[in-house]
Order: C-alpha cells, then structure tokens, then sequence
C-alpha cells in the first residue's frame, strides 16, 4: 500500500501473502481478502511425450526433470544443482536423469559455471529464454521449484500442476497451498539440498506414485 493511502479492500493471492498483509503491513483483517491466481486447465488429450521430446531436443528415454524460472538468487536453482549432483552420485534408477533448466536472468552464467565445477554440465540442459514452458514441463517426469524466499503462489507449480506433473518444491510462501506433500507432490525444506535430492530419487524411483501425483 501506498503511505497515506487507504484501500477499502485488499486481494492477496495466497494465505501467506494475506497473513504478511495484516502481521506487517498492519491491514485490518476485515479488509484482505484471499483470491488465489488461477490458469487455464490445458486441453487434455493423448500425450505424444515421444513427439513432444523429439520437438523440443530432449532424449526420449531418459528420465526428466524441468525446472522453469528466472535465474535470480531467490529462486535458489544453484541449490537444485548441488541437489542435482548428489543425486547422479547415488543413481535412483537404471536411467540417467536429465536436468533442463528453463529462463534467463542475472545469474545465468554463474548457474553454467556451477554446473560445470560440479562436474554435472553434460547431464544438465541450460535451454535459456524460451516461449513455449508449457511443453517442457508437459515433456518432464517431474518439475522442481527451489525457491529460497517466500514466494506469494509461483505460477511455475500452478502450470505443472495444471498439466498433471508432479512436483518437488519448497516449503516456502503459498505454496504449501497449492502442493500438499505427499499429495501432489513432495516439500522440502528451502536449501535443503539432501533432502531435495532424497526427494527428486523417491520420485524417480517410482512411476507409479509420479503418475498418481499428476492425476491429483
């Protein structure tokens, strides 16, 4: 709210941003109310994921994990990596994991040099920029969103969740609104590398419980 400005009336997009309206930004409580972002549910029919893969370049057998944000500090990807290294360190199946990293951003580059001093560069894909998220996240086994602060209902866990993919986030702001753990997806801790990695293996290691969480 602007100083010297009061509103009759406040949306926030989550419980967590409504709380924060009230405990911090002193809003009477009878003024905020709580409308969740929404999306529109995606169409849905047979799923050529062969076809989809083969447009977008990306392997068609290999187990993929999408992870599609903005490379900004808050969005803790440079932990999604150190989560990413330990888990090709202890192999939750026969099949390789992918990593696609999808956006731009300030730290771009210095997500690329992690990678590389990780020695893990060969198994992750740094798409960049792109306009077409939705199909990589339609072409993933699972998406990851890291994030390290709160954010107030990341668009990133609506569009997996609209497509049916499961997802491993954080614990953080709204979204143990929209993903309840175990439910449609598994909660981590943010910065909790081990324990994303433990959660990234636990999926890949069973399809089933993958395919459930998408039907959630």
């Amino acid at each position: 709210l602007m100083p010297g400005i009061e509103a009759d009336q406040v949306l926030a997009v989550s419980d967590y941003v409504a709380r924060r309206q009230v405990e911090i930004g002193l809003v009477p409580a009878a003024r905020v109310t709580r409308v969740w972002n929404g999306i529109r549910i995606p169409a849905q029919g047979p799923l050529d994921k062969a076809g989809l893969r083969a447009a977008l370049h990306l392997p068609p057998d290999r187990p993929i994990i999408v992870c599609a944000c903005r490379a900004a500090l808050e969005k803790g990807v440079h932990h999604l990596l150190g989560a990413f290294s330990e888990l090709l360190q202890t192999p939750a199946s026969d099949q390789r994991p992918l990593l696609v990293y999808v956006g731009d951003g300030p730290r771009l580059s210095a997500l690329r040099e992690l990678a590389d001093a990780l020695g893990i560069a060969a198994d992750v894909r740094f798409v960049g920029y792109s306009h077409d998220v939705a199909g990589f996240l339609e072409a993933a086994d699972i998406v990851a969103v890291p994030s390290v602060w709160q954010d107030a209902l990341p668009l990133g866990v609506l569009e997996a969740l609209a497509l049916g993919r499961p997802v491993v986030a954080t614990r953080v702001g709204g979204i143990p609104e929209m993903c309840r753990d175990g439910e449609e997806g598994l909660l981590v801790e943010p910065g909790a590398e081990r324990e994303m990695s433990r959660a990234l293996a636990t999926l890949l290691a069973d399809p089933a419980s993958r395919a459930a969480m998408g039907e959630r």
